[in-house]
């Protein structure tokens, strides 16, 4: 394995590292609030007042809780999981689903999962694209007394329309283009070839009117009046609660790039954690309230019932209006922009690919199939399987596989823990060129034969001038200072067949009760003619060390790349030694991200089995209640 700007594959050709690629870190704790408020809220919220009216309070307040539990946890397993890629455990790298998947599954399951990530989130743009031409189109009626389009079918032509229709699209053809849809076009468009951060002043103008439309609504139930008959403790249908309620916490997929864009000191637990209370309270008052305050109809909504009422008022027409649009034209970009980053990435596309992908076919398919209702089954049947997997299985999944990596790294000896590590972190593109080149400083020093491990305190003033002048002036690095670097002898001064039977030089079983070294361990391991001389020097029970008289040049290319992976396996034992003893004495540094803090009595692993269970049964028995209203 050689190890600098090149890797090599399997035909022994170079190609270059694929160093990690960065955004701006500059949301603040506000801005990623108001962002994942903006990306919670939908517009399936005005339809929540009818599953208040036929499932009933009770059932209603608990589905809200329980699921709004379910996607705190989600957001935060997948948060945690993020921060297990090497080189990601402080969100310094920029880290989306499809690289969590090749980090931890293999490339076998990326594939899926992009398929699935990329067919959730058009899912989600395409319905939101229509829903936002639909509501500018008959804005405009309402405004102006008259939308226009080009109409395909049944026959091509230029239509004017000044009457809203039943249903949702004032017009009634196939339609390529119209006015609605072009306003709703200059208004996105630009704001999905931005990136995250650029949009956040957008996202906290929209959360701003979002909760004063909220807050507008709730007034408005008691001003009206509300009828507690209208929504009974337990109501005469609660099959549809779950998958009602769970659809509107559709926001997961966004955070991962929220958590790549965020400032290092912002806490994703505080941060989703205020969204989900937040929305949570105020589903809940919609739901419940909305319903005791209007008799909805079943194909109806609230902003109709509303609307429909004697007493509405100019402010709640234009709530009613403003609300969607509000709603739709800030997450609909932000969801473009997901979609693009987790396409360029998991190296699917090119930056010009991704946008055509992201924020070009979804118009394409939307626009055409506004008018019908096609689209609607569609979007609710590809909601079922897509964006519930998405939103709240596919974390889940990553969260138990990553500790599954993380197990199984902790069971490699420190050295060839840094090595796996340094090749996943080229794998999954979160390696960055400060490593690569501090990597080729070290490559590009003479070999040492033997390494120090130990405290170099314990050592005399001749063995220190000794080890500094080895350690320092030819590339092992600064490690004997730190006293944490493995002992080993370079690997061009072994036999062959040793060097077959196994990577580690050292192992536990070289080394004495009383922390001595027995050089003896190696003498059959040396190559013959080398001049590498070992002698055991004893410590105390914790530290050892050796030394050599000489060092031997690699003799082929072979004994030349195995001399590399000695050499980085000697620049990075201490930063391996020194993470390792701190897993053991649960100081990690990775450990400061976790889902589940360490004083909880249930482990995180047995908590997400749980949930995904939970997760699992609901989302089916959704399914199985769609399938048999079909039938």
């Amino acid at each position: 394995m050689t190890i600098g700007l090149h890797g090599s594959n399997e035909a022994g050709e170079t190609k270059p590292i694929a160093t990690a690629t960065t955004v701006a870190k500059d949301i603040s704790f506000w801005g990623g609030l108001c962002l994942l408020i903006c990306n919670t809220t939908g517009p399936g919220v005005v339809s929540l007042p009818l599953v208040a009216q036929s499932a009933g309070w009770v059932p209603t307040v608990f589905g809200f809780a329980l699921v709004g539990i379910l996607s705190f946890l989600s957001c935060m397993f997948v948060c945690e999981a993020m921060t297990k890629v090497p080189g990601n455990d402080r969100y310094q790298a920029n880290v989306e689903f499809s690289q969590m998947v090749l980090c931890f599954l293999g490339r076998r399951y990326q594939a899926l999962v992009q398929i699935i990530c990329f067919l959730a989130l058009q899912t989600t743009i395409i319905a939101s694209i229509a829903i936002c031409a639909q509501l500018f189109d008959n804005l405009l009626i309402r405004i102006a007394h008259r939308t226009c389009g080009i109409q395909v079918y049944p026959g091509a032509a230029f239509v004017c329309v000044s009457e809203q229709l039943s249903s949702s699209s004032p017009f009634s053809g196939t339609m390529i283009m119209s006015t609605g849809a072009l306003i709703a076009m200059i208004l996105i468009v630009p704001l999905c070839l931005m990136n995250l951060s650029e949009n956040i002043w957008l996202q906290t103008v929209s959360c701003v009117v979002i909760l004063m439309i909220f807050v507008q609504w709730i007034v408005t139930f008691f001003q009206h009046g509300l009828d507690t008959s209208r929504v009974p403790a337990v109501g005469s249908d609660v099959s549809q609660t779950f998958g009602s309620i769970l659809f509107n916490y559709a926001f997961i997929t966004a955070v991962p790039s929220w958590a790549n864009a965020k400032q290092s000191h912002v806490s994703p637990q505080k941060t989703v954690g205020s969204d989900v209370s937040i929305m949570t309270t105020l589903f809940v008052l919609v739901s419940v309230l909305g319903g005791m305050a209007y008799a909805i109809p079943e194909n109806s909504s609230m902003i109709q019932a509303i609307n429909s009422s004697s007493d509405v008022t100019t402010l709640s027409q234009i709530a009613g209006y403003t609300f969607p649009i509000a709603a739709l034209v800030t997450s609909i970009p932000i969801n473009m922009i997901v979609l693009r980053y987790n396409l360029i990435q998991s190296k699917t596309c090119q930056r010009g690919w991704a946008d055509v992908l992201a924020g070009g076919l979804p118009w394409l398919v939307a626009i055409p199939c506004m008018t019908g209702s096609g689209l609607t089954k569609a979007v609710e049947w590809s909601s079922l399987f897509f964006v519930s997997s998405a939103n709240f299985v596919i974390p889940f999944v990553l969260y138990i596989y990553s500790k599954k990596y993380r197990a199984r790294l902790m069971r490699m000896t420190p050295a060839d823990r840094a090595i796996q590590e340094r090749l996943d972190k080229e794998l999954c593109g979160t390696l960055t060129a400060e490593e690569v080149e501090a990597e080729m400083t070290v490559l590009s020093s003479p070999a040492c034969d033997v390494g120090y491990s130990g405290r170099s305190s314990g050592l005399t003033q001749s063995d220190e001038e000794e080890a500094e002048d080895c350690v320092k002036g030819r590339g092992v690095g600064k490690d004997i200072e730190t006293g944490h670097c493995t002992v080993v002898a370079s690997v061009d001064s072994l036999d062959h067949t040793v060097q077959g039977e196994s990577r580690s030089v050292w192992s536990e079983k070289d080394l004495g009760g009383n922390g001595v070294v027995y050089s003896e361990s190696l003498a059959g391991s040396i190559r013959p003619g080398s001049s590498a001389i070992f002698e055991s020097v004893l410590q105390d029970s914790s530290s050892f060390s050796c030394k050599a008289a000489s060092a031997v040049e690699p003799r082929t290319a072979a004994d030349a790349n195995m001399t590399a992976e000695f050499r980085y396996r000697m620049s990075h034992c201490a930063e391996s030694v020194d993470s390792a003893s701190k897993a053991a004495d649960g100081e990690s540094e990775e450990g400061k991200m976790r889902a589940i803090p360490l004083s909880s009595p249930v482990s995180g692993l047995a908590i997400a089995y749980c949930a995904l269970s939970l997760l699992l049964i609901g989302i089916g028995a959704t399914i199985i209640i769609k399938i048999v209203q079909l039938v």
